[in-house]
């Protein structure tokens, strides 16, 4: 049989902008050298102390946190087929595991995490560090979470990019929010009793939640309280006061035509108006 050898680990030798090129083999050569890489049986392996070893590549698929997934979409190209609306680990910005829950399937081709729960006996979610986090773990359904929860602004700033979508849910209406790269998101940015007095501008488009959004864009008006108004001057929904207030708990939907009606498992009681119940996703 032909002898092949591999290009070797020498970094004085190999530039790191070029791509190494190693042989394929059907079968293991019956010796090498140390150092030596071939692709064999579908397996990258190298040659070390008189055998041949596989490269052991680590798939994160989210079942642990060893194997935890760095964003929901490379998570579904991950698992293909198999993957499914659940709770998976993943990689936050801030160097900790998280376990989230994701749906890969209400509108693809979006994949979203769960970043907050809305309680309708708190206004919590102004604050800018994590609460009760691992509570995002637990999978929604139509009743309301007993406890508001959420991620640390700067972790669901590691998730915020140009065309991230912010699907925030308040009883049974929706809306997406398409964001901006920067400003990055911040939870305490609010005026007491007053979702038109301030606003976080880090948004750019809003629209009836859909796999095909109909994005309506400019800057959102009056988008204080964790969402805005619509270019007609109707509330969409609101993720709630976003600053230390006493008179407007958990979140709002208004009259907007532009929302969508709250599809199951996330309808969490439904209602309109303020002090409803809640969830926020976001596509990453």
């Amino acid at each position: 049989m032909a002898r092949f050898y591999s290009s070797r680990f020498q970094s004085e030798r190999i530039n790191c902008s070029d791509a190494l090129q190693v042989p394929i083999l059907d079968s293991n050569p019956l010796d090498g050298e140390n150092a030596e890489m071939m692709y064999i049986d579908g397996q990258m392996k190298y040659y070390y102390n008189g055998e041949w070893k596989n490269i052991k590549i680590k798939r994160r698929d989210g079942s642990t946190a060893a194997a935890a997934a760095l964003s929901a979409t490379e998570l579904k190209n991950t698992l293909g087929s198999s993957a499914s609306n659940g709770t998976y680990w993943y990689q936050m910005v801030d160097g900790t595991t998280q376990q989230l829950w994701t749906d890969f399937t209400s509108y693809t081709p979006y994949s979203f995490v769960m970043v907050s729960r809305l309680n309708n006996t708190t206004f919590d979610q102004r604050l800018t560090t994590s609460v009760n986090a691992a509570d995002l773990a637990i999978v929604p359904n139509d009743t309301a979470a007993t406890q508001v929860s959420k991620l640390s602004d700067i972790n669901i700033g590691g998730i915020q990019a140009g065309g991230s979508i912010r699907w925030v849910i308040a009883g049974a209406k929706a809306t997406f929010y398409r964001m901006e790269a920067s400003p990055k998101w911040t939870s305490d940015f609010g005026t007491s009793g007053c979702c038109s007095c301030s606003a976080f501008n880090g948004y750019d488009a809003y629209a009836t939640p859909s796999s095909a959004p109909n994005w309506q864009s400019g800057s959102i008006y009056e988008g204080g309280c964790g969402g805005g108004q619509d270019s007609a001057g109707a509330w969409l929904t609101l993720s709630g006061i976003h600053i230390n207030d006493s008179r407007y708990y958990g979140g709002y939907a208004g009259s907007s035509g532009t929302m969508g009606n709250t599809p199951s498992p996330y309808l969490c009681g439904g209602g309109t108006g303020w002090n409803i119940n809640g969830w926020v996703l976001m596509s990453w």
